[in-house]
């Protein structure tokens, strides 16, 4: 029987008149542990043979310890909106004017997106259109042709990691947006040309140019163009908020 019901029991017979309230009290006091001393051991719940780990008693918090609080919540409060007046200074620090982040874009990130623009140019002339026209004219053999298309594909795998890698922390948030979404655009790009060359290169390497073939490998560039002009609207857009006018 838990102590509980001891105690309940008790209850009843104080309410009945069989003890009396100095009697319960005693009583009731050997029932219930004394908490004010440590217990070491480890007792268990006979019912379910449960260890149960004694309560310690905690000591009362006191007028001390609220008094050091109001003293220190001031301190707080003082360190918390200095680092908040501090974290705004900051961002107004490197927050820059349109004219500014405009000047930074041309010196910085114009003249390497037009460095890898370049030379995806030169990777579809010559890797691409020339490399697979001589093939057909009969000027460049099938292993000449499955070298190119491999170099090419490697090419697009290298322009694919250096336009992602490009920063605009100078940007302002909806810039960076549009940056963002012209590197996914020109990624995507790259990664469709990747699968052309590497299809192509396998179907000339085992001499396997099938029609079906064919038309696959050109949906691929077809999908590449379309994430190329989507790439370019997005250029487009960010160097239009900047002010910036590339030549004709």
């Amino acid at each position: 029987m838990s102590i509980a019901d001891e105690i309940k029991k008790l209850k009843k017979l104080l309410d009945e008149g069989v003890i009396t309230q100095e009697e319960f009290d005693k009583m009731k006091k050997g029932l219930i542990p004394n908490t004010e001393k440590q217990i070491v051991e480890i007792s268990k719940d006979e019912s379910n043979n449960i260890p149960v780990l004694p309560i310690k008693k905690k000591k009362p918090f006191g007028c001390l310890g609220c008094f050091g609080i109001i003293m220190i919540f001031p301190l707080i409060i003082a360190v918390i909106a200095m680092t908040s007046e501090k974290s705004e200074k900051n961002t107004e620090k490197n927050e820059l004017t349109e004219q500014e982040e405009s000047k930074v874009y041309n010196e910085k990130l114009k003249p390497e997106i037009d460095k890898i623009m370049k030379e995806f140019d030169i990777t579809h002339a010559d890797y691409w259109k020339s490399t697979l026209l001589q093939f057909s004219e009969g000027s460049l053999s099938s292993t000449n042709t499955y070298k190119n298309l491999k170099s090419g594909e490697e090419r697009y795998k290298w322009l694919h990691g250096t336009i992602g890698d490009l920063k605009g922390d100078f940007l302002s948030k909806e810039n960076k947006k549009l940056l963002s979404e012209f590197q996914n655009a020109y990624q995507m790009t790259m990664i469709k040309r990747q699968i052309a060359h590497k299809d192509m290169a396998k179907a000339i390497n085992e001499s396997n140019l099938k029609p079906a073939t064919d038309a696959d490998i050109q949906k691929l560039m077809e999908e590449s163009d379309i994430a190329m002009m989507q790439a370019a609207v997005k250029l487009t857009q960010l160097e239009v908020a900047l002010g910036i006018k590339r030549k004709e």
